[in-house]
């Protein structure tokens, strides 16, 4: 029995934390421009976190930072563990152009942090190229793993020619929240803590791959119904705005999605008139 090393739970917590927080901040940002009659023409954004600080690629560079010393800590400080480590590196000069973006550096043109998304997975995916994988169950993971890698550079590539497309957008966050799931599928078989399967058994194989349909399948499901909550959540809380008078003695809150954002004056001056 194989048993894979380590090195998969960092990338699993990174890119299924991103992509949570992407696809709720897409789809927040597109039914609050959906709802509000004098908002600006919605347009996605690489940023998930609202406010002024890019927390967002802070967070994606330290985990950057935390991946490599991982691998490094595994494989070592030579050429084989800074092979490892590549795939890393492009996800944190990512990260470092979205912060210089944010800092309003003239040094940044237009669209940088689409053209280094797409350096960042193109890297990733060729670093997986380089590599040969000869047994049956490590091959077929790592197989699906470059398909979706491939995924990501097409929507990342469709949403930088069209930024106000809703479904292009949705599309990247679903193809970074499927990296996420099958990178915990992934850290769960090659576990060696925990790994009873056989990585040459075919059987075994075809279980990863079932797998694998399911969670392209469930991620899709899963935006769907996300989408399907928050819309009826804010179209509740803006008919409750509507039929708000200034003398309600009921003091709202401004929802925690909202906050940090700026908002057109059709909500801006109902939030000011019922929030304390």
């Amino acid at each position: 029995m194989r048993q894979m090393p380590t090195g998969k739970a960092v990338p699993a917590f990174g890119f299924l934390a991103v992509g949570l927080l992407m696809t709720w901040d897409t789809l927040a940002r597109w039914h609050r421009s959906r709802l509000d009659p004098a908002a600006t023409r919605y347009r996605n954004s690489l940023r998930f976190i609202p406010g002024r600080l890019p927390l967002d690629y802070l967070f994606i560079a330290v985990t950057c930072l935390a991946g490599i010393i991982e691998v490094t800590a595994y494989r070592g400080m030579g050429f084989v563990g800074f092979q490892h480590a590549g795939g890393y590196l492009g996800f944190f000069f990512l990260a470092l152009v979205v912060i210089g973006k944010e800092c309003k550096s003239e040094a940044i043109p237009p669209n940088a942090d689409y053209a280094a998304s797409i350096l960042a997975l193109s890297l990733h995916y060729i670093l997986l190229e380089f590599v040969d994988y000869r047994v049956p169950l490590e091959n077929r993971s790592v197989s699906a793993l470059k398909y979706v890698i491939l995924t990501c550079i097409v929507a990342y590539s469709i949403e930088m020619l069209k930024p106000h497309h809703i479904t292009v957008g949705l599309f990247r966050c679903y193809a970074v929240l499927l990296q996420g799931t099958w990178y915990s599928q992934m850290a769960y078989i090659f576990s060696r803590r925990h790994t009873t399967w056989d990585f040459e058994s075919l059987e075994n194989v075809t279980t990863a791959t079932v797998s694998f349909i399911l969670q392209v399948v469930l991620s899709a499901a899963f935006i769907l119904v996300l989408s399907f909550v928050i819309g009826r959540h804010l179209s509740y809380e803006t008919k409750r705005l509507n039929l708000s008078e200034p003398s309600d003695p009921q003091v709202w809150r401004i929802p925690f999605y909202l906050r940090g954002r700026r908002m057109s004056p059709y909500f801006s001056k109902r939030f000011k008139r019922l929030v304390t």
